[in-house]
């Protein structure tokens, strides 16, 4: 049984529950011990994946096996695995003694999963590795943002918002455009600025609205910033205390898009 060690692990798709079965499976005295369930030997198989980006994963047999079961989680690679996580029981949420664990991913690192039983407990069921939570693509999924610390966005994988169209549209509208969404609530009175400014390799537009998803008004807009390589936006207005401000940066009318990670929009204090 080639998956019954971590050299023959089975590639698992992301979100998919995937059936399994350890009455075949043996134990190797070689393989590293357990951090959970006093560590000891187990009938195991093995499951692979890469992280298509840096998030919190679950990986679970919560509810679905037919025995006791135990799960690791393990980077590095074969015969040199550094543990990520295990779990033996997650009592209060899952039944029949099985198990579920998160762990904090890497994008773009191989993880192995170690599907086991208690002792020599062995059974049928399926597991579960959940994908990255999908990208803010409408406002009213938009992602807090923390003011001076830029993060990354990632358009390619958006779609565009049906309305409102961009205030600062060059040439035209840009509903066709796939954006994203931020919001940050603003702690004190001051100028911000949210920018793209010479950090993307596309042509970007942001703009800054008040108000909620509803009813949003435009605080500012910019298409293409002063000073700013390859198209690039910075965008300031005046930001009010307790106010939450939705803010969206896109792609200009679908193009110029890739699979690199930039910094997102950030709302900086400036002082006068």
């Amino acid at each position: 049984m080639a998956q019954d060690e971590c050299s023959g692990a089975a590639n698992i798709a992301l979100d998919t529950p995937t059936p399994f079965d350890t009455t075949a499976a043996t134990n190797n005295a070689a393989d590293p011990a357990f951090g959970c369930g006093g560590g000891s030997p187990a009938n195991d198989i093995w499951f692979e994946f890469t992280a298509p980006a840096s998030y919190t994963a679950t990986v679970s047999t919560c509810n679905t096996a037919t025995y006791d079961t135990r799960l690791s989680v393990w980077s590095g690679s074969c015969g040199a695995l550094v543990s990520e996580g295990c779990n033996d029981d997650l009592f209060g949420t899952c039944s029949g003694n099985t198990s579920q664990l998160d762990v904090a991913l890497v994008a773009g690192t191989q993880y192995w999963v170690r599907v086991a039983g208690f002792t020599t407990a062995t059974g049928m069921g399926d597991l579960l590795v959940t994908g990255p939570p999908p990208p803010p693509d409408e406002c009213v999924d938009a992602d807090p943002i923390t003011p001076d610390v830029p993060e990354p966005i990632d358009t390619t994988v958006a779609t565009p918002t049906a309305a409102p169209d961009f205030s600062c549209a060059a040439g035209g509208g840009d509903l066709l455009s796939p954006d994203l969404w931020y919001t940050f609530t603003a702690t004190d009175d001051y100028m911000a600025t949210a920018s793209t400014c010479g950090t993307v390799d596309y042509d970007s537009k942001i703009e800054v609205y008040s108000g909620d998803c509803v009813t949003l008004v435009s605080e500012a807009c910019n298409d293409d910033g002063t000073g700013c390589a390859g198209f690039s936006s910075v965008s300031t207005n005046w930001v009010s205390s307790l106010t939450a401000s939705p803010s969206r940066v896109t792609s200009c009318k679908n193009t110029n898009t890739s699979s690199t990670t930039w910094p997102r929009p950030m709302a900086s204090r400036r002082h006068s």
